[in-house]
């Protein structure tokens, strides 16, 4: 390409003999020569622009992900705050059911109503659950005091 831009554009060129006659036509192929490279150029410089492009959605999406990784964190460690103070309020009403208990005498059953509705208590029952099997306090004592009596004999 530079050999035929200098036979092309060099001064005088046309004028030496042995060059003459392919001045004009050294002039033409260095102007599509030119048009060639600066067409590569832009195609290298538009491949460039595309991969940044790219680069920048995936930069997107990344972020996205970590925002959201970033929420669901903080949701887990909120529930796993709620589901701790669940637990610790479930222990402390099975304490304090157990500190009741253990005023009762070791011989007597010595269950009542308040004890039996306590036990069913320390877990609170979901909404719209349904008592399986009708077990009502005062029943449960009764079925206890059998068997107390029955083992007492």
């Amino acid at each position: 390409m530079l050999l035929v831009s200098l036979v092309g554009y060099f001064p005088f060129a046309d004028k030496i003999p042995i060059v003459g006659p392919y001045a004009r036509v050294a002039r033409l192929v260095a102007f599509l020569s030119f048009g060639l490279v600066c067409a590569l150029v832009d195609r290298r410089s538009a491949d460039g622009r595309a991969e940044i492009a790219r680069l920048r959605v995936d930069l997107a999406f990344s972020e996205m992900q970590l925002s959201n990784q970033l929420a669901a964190a903080a949701v887990k460690a909120k529930l796993a705050d709620a589901s701790a103070a669940a637990a610790v309020d479930a222990q402390m009403k099975a304490n304090d059911y157990e500190t009741r208990l253990s005023a009762h005498p070791v011989g007597d059953c010595g269950l009542d109503d308040d004890d039996i509705s306590g036990m069913q208590n320390i877990r609170p029952r979901r909404a719209g659950a349904v008592n399986r099997g009708g077990a009502d306090p005062s029943r449960l004592r009764r079925i206890g005091e059998g068997i107390f009596n029955a083992v007492a004999r």
